[in-house]
């Protein structure tokens, strides 16, 4: 997180000097610190590109992927991200979009069989 939270810097200037209220105040500092990263991870598991290892587990639990040991947390977002796109139906021009984002514009021939 870059932002650095100081709770002593809401309280009126009288009571900033106070050795209780900066021991209280530095203990709830550290708490908003994790809330803030909390909230930033939580924002981040909305969208697959951004997933979190906790964001990654939560997905491979809800599609019924088991992760193999080898696999990175990249490797594991790719497969997320291939299953949920999966789902039929989709359009020729949607195909070709998702073909040139994983293997490259070109680096393919699409055949279609309409038979």
């Amino acid at each position: 997180m870059d932002k650095e939270i100081n709770l002593i810097d809401y309280l009126p200037q009288i009571l900033q000097d106070k050795e209780e209220y900066i021991k209280v105040f530095n203990a709830d500092n550290k708490e908003i610190k994790i809330l803030y990263e909390k909230l930033n991870d939580l924002s981040s598991d909305q969208f697959l590109e951004d997933l979190t290892p906790n964001g990654i587990k939560r997905w491979e639990k809800i599609m019924s992927i088991t992760p193999k040991s080898n696999e990175t947390l990249e490797d594991r977002r790719f497969r997320i991200f291939s299953r949920y796109i999966s789902k039929l139906p989709y359009s020729e021009r949607f195909l070709r979009n998702w073909l040139d984002s994983i293997v490259g514009e070109g680096n393919y021939e699409l055949t279609i069989n309409n038979a």
